[in-house]
């Protein structure tokens, strides 16, 4: 879960889920206030027997993060065979956008659910807002929503998404594309610095690299491409940008540099 100011709008819904462990995604260094409830939901979840895991993650401004985190978070768990519950209620509004759209490209029926917690009143008084944060209590079960299922690019798409959210420029030849899918043992785009071969064998591998991973990107608008000296170039666009967060592979870590929405 994202996690603002809240103590039981995010401990009491994973009680009731019986959660065995739970990550809460939150920048302390924010603002002085996270840390204190960062430290009040970790006691709670300890003393209950529920392992905390901190993912240092500014779910209030930094929306590409939270995506790739929380995607990063349910692939790995989900991959696991575990069943993941998306708090999309204990932060603010950038941070439920992010997590439901993380959960809903990667959840799917019976795998786990996104979920909203309904409070039973809201603290008036500073003593209160300290000791309970925005929100007090639960009023009733989680509302789960409904799953919406997301339409990612293919798996050689989400690749290169990845690839061009790695490189500082954004930006990535078709010939280090092609080398990289080849790399990671993909068929059918040469060898693997994307040269090698007879003429018409090339020719072949940069058709099939256009029509079944460049077209489909240009067509969704998720990258641009330009002629740079002898080789095209991709140029990542911002919506590519946060597909590659929901794209990107669970064992590979990467703190993006930019925190603008």
């Amino acid at each position: 879960m994202p996690l603002g100011w809240e103590t039981d709008r995010a401990v009491l819904p994973i009680l009731r889920y019986r959660a065995h462990r739970a990550y809460l995604l939150c920048d302390p260094e924010g603002h002085p206030k996270r840390a204190i409830f960062l430290a009040k939901v970790t006691a709670r979840l300890k003393r209950a027997g529920v392992e905390p895991i901190h993912v240092a993650v500014d779910t209030y401004m930094d929306l590409p993060n939270t995506i790739r985190e929380v995607s990063r978070i349910v692939q790995l768990e989900t991959q696991a065979g575990a069943r993941v519950h998306v708090n999309v209620s204990a932060s603010g509004k950038l941070a439920a956008l992010g997590a439901a759209l993380a959960a809903m490209a990667h959840l799917t029926a019976g795998r786990g659910s996104v979920y909203y917690v309904p409070v039973l009143d809201y603290p008036s008084s500073e003593r209160e807002k300290t000791r309970f944060g925005m929100s007090r209590g639960m009023k009733s079960d989680p509302i789960e929503l409904p799953l919406f299922s997301l339409r990612l690019p293919n798996k050689a798409g989400q690749l290169v998404l990845v690839q061009l959210l790695a490189n500082a420029q954004k930006t990535v030849t078709y010939t280090a594309a092609r080398a990289n899918l080849s790399h990671k043992g993909f068929q059918g785009f040469g060898g693997e610095n994307g040269q090698g071969g007879t003429r018409a064998s090339r020719t072949t591998w940069i058709v099939r690299f256009y029509r079944d991973v460049v077209r489909p990107l240009l067509d969704q608008g998720l990258v641009e491409s330009e002629l740079t000296g002898r080789d095209r170039v991709l140029r990542l666009t911002r919506a590519g940008e946060y597909v590659a967060c929901l794209s990107w592979p669970p064992g590979e870590t990467l703190r993006l540099e930019s925190k603008n929405v």
